[in-house]
């Protein structure tokens, strides 16, 4: 099954307000300011994104999210107007396997029904599109409801949750490569 998500919804990518911004200093090491357009700064994170596919598919698989066959960054991205309630998130497609539903079956614990429910249940504040308990997101999976990417992304989140860097090593080594790369050809000047 392929399916259309986004890095708001499974958390690989967490915005360009934390470590994305290119560095260059002066030569007695100070930091200079630099100027590019935001558009060119997330292009050039989806092609780090696109060019690492296959090492963030093997770090998902160490995860125990063996459920996905292929993982591809489609060039989208979404920057909100301001950054209060969301950030910059990409667009990906994963194409699932028959894992999957095994998978499913073996999390019916009590750990992963609290998962869903502190997770996924509203509260003041919060208005959840995602099941929030094991029955509904089991239903929204089998029959394909309209429930399917939230609670795939559900799944994926909780065996990220599980590694002890909360599965912030794929965006990290991504970040890495990106600016090792240049920051993969971004056009900025110094100021």
């Amino acid at each position: 099954m392929k399916l259309q998500l986004n890095t708001s919804m499974v958390p690989i990518f967490t915005g360009t307000y934390q470590d994305w911004e290119p560095i260059e200093t002066d030569d007695h090491g100070e930091e200079v300011e630099i100027d590019y357009k935001h558009d060119d700064l997330m292009k050039s994170i989806v092609e780090a994104y696109q060019a690492k596919t296959p090492d963030i598919l093997e770090t998902l698989k160490g995860y125990g999210i063996d459920f996905i066959d292929s993982i591809k960054f489609t060039g989208g991205y979404y920057c909100p107007r301001e950054y209060n309630f969301e950030t910059d998130s990409l667009d990906f497609e994963i194409e699932t396997n028959d894992k999957l539903m095994a998978i499913l079956y073996s999390l019916e614990t009590t750990e992963f029904k609290d998962f869903l429910d502190e997770n996924f249940s509203d509260r003041d504040g919060f208005w959840s599109w995602t099941p929030n308990n094991y029955p509904e997101l089991m239903d929204a999976i089998k029959n394909k409801t309209d429930k399917l990417d939230q609670s795939i992304c559900a799944v994926i989140q909780y065996f990220m949750q599980q590694q002890p860097d909360n599965g912030n090593e794929i965006e990290r080594e991504v970040q890495e490569y990106w600016q090792a790369n240049g920051y993969m050809g971004l056009d900025y000047k110094l100021i």
